[in-house]
């Protein structure tokens, strides 16, 4: 049973991560906020034209991100390494992550959305992990269900071209 135990506890840190990251978004963003309206809609307009750039393959350009392996001891504790990973997951801190999306929903929390948008956008982020999670741990053949997040790539550039104006427009002060 440690296998779904430790499921469900790295499911938690994802979440918790998620939520974390994004508080101290929102409290940062308590600061950044106090730049005028046009300011902050200019800087995020101008990362969300350089991300739909790079998702459809206009531009190349490296996103901050740390590609590390997971450390071997927090494989051997169990329910301990799985919450622990599943946080470092969850902030979106600890691992490769190969679209821009993640860093267009930070820099939107910090400059433009309220604190509720923007803990939301942190529980969606740490769900959306864990939707993954699920597809994959409950999936009859768990090859199929990697199989399919890897074909997700040819809808990439359709996939961007919506996704870049909600993950702004859902976080814009209503």
């Amino acid at each position: 049973m440690r296998r779904g135990n430790d499921t469900v506890l790295f499911s938690v840190g994802l979440i918790v991560g998620g939520l974390v990251t994004s508080a101290a978004l929102v409290l940062l963003g308590a600061f950044a906020q106090l730049l005028p309206l046009p300011v902050r809609l200019g800087v995020v307009a101008i990362a969300a034209a350089a991300v739909a750039a790079r998702e459809v393959g206009l531009v190349d350009f490296a996103l901050p991100q740390n590609g590390r392996q997971v450390p071997q001891w927090m494989t051997t504790i169990a329910g301990y390494g799985a919450l622990q990973f599943g946080f470092e997951m969850g902030t979106g801190l600890r691992t490769y992550i190969p679209t821009g999306l993640p860093h267009l929903l930070a820099i939107t929390v910090l400059l433009i959305a309220s604190p509720t948008a923007g803990l939301l956008a942190g529980l969606g982020f740490g769900l959306g992990r864990v939707a993954m999670l699920v597809n994959v741990t409950t999936a009859a053949d768990p090859d199929v269900a990697y199989q399919h997040f890897s074909g997700i790539g040819r809808y990439r550039r359709a996939y961007a071209l919506v996704t870049v104006p909600l993950v702004v427009a859902l976080a814009v002060p209503v």
